[in-house]
């Protein structure tokens, strides 16, 4: 009965997310396990019912050595057996990985995925199937629980989409008892058998003593998934409707996403970064929104991207990585300096009231060299604020976490002694205004961007 369950349980799912149609052209991935073996012999059964064509895509990682290479003949010998083309794709993992910068788990994913779009006749046209299991599924949902995740991350792993998992609802335990009565062969991964990874500890660990508090464990995740997402498709529609209120021929209007309830903006920014090919991580939402309520600024997106808030939108932009260096000689006499977006207003005057904020800053005039000039920042630059040591002004952003794509644009004001004043951190110890102070040198910076 073992087969004629876990057939029925397979078929139900197919129906259920609507995952395959008569005629289709399936790459399967076969890694050798229990759970892509059995999931090949399952689909060779309903071939014919459904005029399937399947290609079956192995990829050695080269990670276990020898028995990388077990796992890659057992999967071409039965291919044969079983009348299946089978398409290998040998490389080695971990120096790629390293090569990359990536951890190797990440990379080998993205690899075996890559590769099997690669095996598809067509590049958009014909599934991927994979051997995801319920036990799978549970895995993902208590790691991203563990992680810290929403509504989409309670959903678990996706059932459907170009990548289907038939054996999505069907146990581990299932599958194997399966292959046994079949006499299906396959290989055990020596590393699932480990509890150097995460997901095994997991799966060795936390999910038998959840089996023990109810048996039914597997099926109450996979219903918890489905309502989750139903829930999170809403909840993105809501986002999307949000999204094109707020579009306009430059990016989004801020002020109307400004006015949304906090879901529906979380929604409409997931859904917007997923438009631009972006990953959709809470750090970045809630960076995004953060903007979002200032009204202006930037942040990373990883890579290349950054969000901006200017002028009232929202965009997706290309981050430079360096601007321009810029430099304008000045007299220790009033006059106003345009500098990018800035201007900088400097007067000289006699010593009255001393004091500073951020927009307007006073220098010892008496104590400052002649050659002045304003300035970017420069590789080596340092300066020694009252009351504290010498610092590197690097040091010195990253504690006052002054965001990377500021400080290269960030006014200082240096003579042939070096930096004497910093926009939004003040003069030196050497310029600073004293009670013998008899002339102020006053620096007021108007920002047109901000405005």
């Amino acid at each position: 009965m073992m087969e004629n369950n876990l057939l029925h349980t397979v078929k139900q799912t197919v129906a259920k997310y609507n995952m395959i149609a008569p005629n289709e052209t399936i790459v399967v991935g076969v890694s050798g396990g229990a759970d892509s073996m059995a999931l090949l012999h399952l689909l060779l059964q309903l071939q014919k019912e459904w005029h399937l064509t399947l290609i079956v895509a192995h990829v050695n990682h080269c990670l276990r050595g020898e028995e990388s290479d077990r796992d890659q003949r057992l999967v071409e010998d039965v291919c044969r057996r079983w009348g299946v083309p089978c398409r290998v794709k040998k490389d080695d993992i971990l120096s790629m990985s390293r090569a990359a910068g990536r951890g190797v788990e990440e990379f080998a994913r993205g690899f075996r995925y890559a590769f099997f779009q690669q095996t598809a006749p067509h590049p958009i046209e014909g599934k991927i199937a994979t051997a995801h299991t319920a036990d799978d599924n549970a895995e993902t949902v208590l790691l991203n629980m563990v992680r810290g995740t929403g509504v989409t991350g309670l959903g678990g792993i996706l059932p459907a989409g170009r990548v289907i998992r038939p054996l999505i609802e069907c146990s581990r335990e299932m599958i194997e008892q399966y292959c046994e009565r079949h006499q299906i062969p396959y290989v055990t991964d020596s590393t699932n058998l480990q509890d150097d990874y995460r997901r095994n500890r997991i799966r060795h660990h936390v999910i038998p003593c959840l089996k023990q508090q109810n048996p039914s464990f597997l099926k109450a995740v996979t219903r918890m998934c489905d309502a989750n997402r139903r829930d999170s498709d809403f909840l993105l529609g809501l986002g999307k409707e949000l999204l094109e209120q707020s579009r306009r021929e430059q990016g989004l209007d801020v002020v109307v996403l400004r006015k949304a309830h906090d879901v529906p903006l979380t929604y409409a920014i997931k859904y917007w970064l997923r438009s631009v090919g972006l990953e959709e991580s809470a750090y970045h939402i809630e960076k995004i929104k953060a903007l979002i309520h200032k009204g202006y600024g930037k942040c990373s997106l990883g890579g290349p991207r950054e969000a901006q808030v200017s002028g009232g939108l929202l965009q997706s932009v290309i981050a430079t990585e360096k601007t321009m260096d810029f430099s304008f000689a000045i007299a220790k006499k009033s006059g106003v300096y345009a500098l990018l977006e800035k201007s900088a207003t400097v007067t000289v005057e006699q010593a009255q009231n001393i004091h500073n904020s951020v927009t307007y800053n006073q220098l010892d005039c008496d104590t400052i060299g002649t050659q002045l000039v304003f300035r970017n920042r420069r590789a080596g630059d340092s300066i020694t604020l009252p009351g504290r040591p010498r610092k590197s002004l690097k040091k010195l952003l990253n504690e006052r976490k002054i965001p990377a794509w500021e400080r290269s644009r960030l006014l200082i004001l240096a003579d042939e002694n070096g930096v004497l004043w910093v926009e939004g951190i003040g003069a030196a110890l050497r310029a600073a205004p004293t009670a013998q102070t008899r002339t102020i040198f006053h620096i007021s910076i108007n920002n047109t961007l901000m405005e």
